[in-house]
C-alpha cells in the first residue's frame, strides 16, 4: 500500500506541483548547476552525472588545450573542461536546445 501511495504522491508532485515551486542550486558531479532542482525535490546531488564523460574531461584535457563540446546542456561538461585547462585554455559549447 505505502508503494503505490509513494507513487501516487510523486507523479502528482512530478505532474502539478514541482514546476510551481522555487528552484534550488544542484551538484552534478561536483559542479553546481543552477535552475535544475526544485525546493521539495528528494535529490540535489548527482554525484555519478555523467560519470564517463566526466572523468574523461578531467583525466584527458591539459592546461592551454583547445575543447570543443557539442550538446552543452547544463554546462557540467563545459565547467570540468575548464577547470581541467585551469581556465587558461579555450573552451566552446554548444548547445541546439532552446532552454
Amino acid at each position: 500500500m505505502s508503494i503505490i501511495y509513494d507513487r501516487i504522491l510523486r507523479g502528482l508532485y512530478n505532474s502539478y506541483f514541482r514546476q510551481l515551486l522555487p528552484k534550488k542550486i544542484s551538484v552534478h558531479n561536483g559542479v553546481p548547476v543552477e535552475d535544475h532542482a526544485r525546493l521539495f525535490d528528494r535529490s540535489y546531488k548527482f554525484p555519478e552525472y555523467e560519470a564517463a564523460l566526466i572523468s574523461s574531461i578531467r583525466q584527458q584535457i591539459g592546461e592551454s588545450d583547445r575543447v570543443v563540446i557539442i550538446g552543452g546542456g547544463m554546462g557540467v561538461s563545459t565547467v570540468a573542461a575548464a577547470e581541467a585547462t585551469r581556465r587558461s585554455g579555450v573552451i566552446e559549447t554548444y548547445e541546439g536546445s532552446s532552454d
